[in-house]
């Protein structure tokens, strides 16, 4: 089978199949019945909205822990080696931090 005559054959099925769904519609689904589904494929649309809005949100909020992270380690690195190169001595005593030269 040649490609023009698959993407004929592809074309026909999508204009059929849209052509039921219409008919579908309009013999099976009364007037007052379609701003109903309507209102609910509106609503459906808003609250996917709204959740795609919550995951970028906490996207972001991840991306800024993340940077708060990345920010600590190098700040405890730093202290780390600043406590190495001046041979100070962190004694930790129930929790409360003593530094000794």
């Amino acid at each position: 089978m040649s490609l023009v005559f698959i993407r004929l054959v592809k074309g026909a099925i999508r204009i059929l199949r849209d052509e039921l769904k219409k008919k579908i519609l309009n013999n099976y689904i009364r007037e007052d019945q379609k701003d109903s589904i309507k209102n609910k494929a509106l609503n459906m649309n808003r609250y996917i909205e709204k959740e795609i809005e919550i995951m970028k949100k906490n996207k972001q909020g991840l991306e800024k822990l993340k940077h708060k992270r990345f920010l600590l380690l190098n700040e405890y690195n730093y202290l780390l080696n600043k406590v190495k190169d001046d041979s100070i001595f962190i004694n930790i005593k129930n929790k409360n931090h003593i530094i000794k030269d």
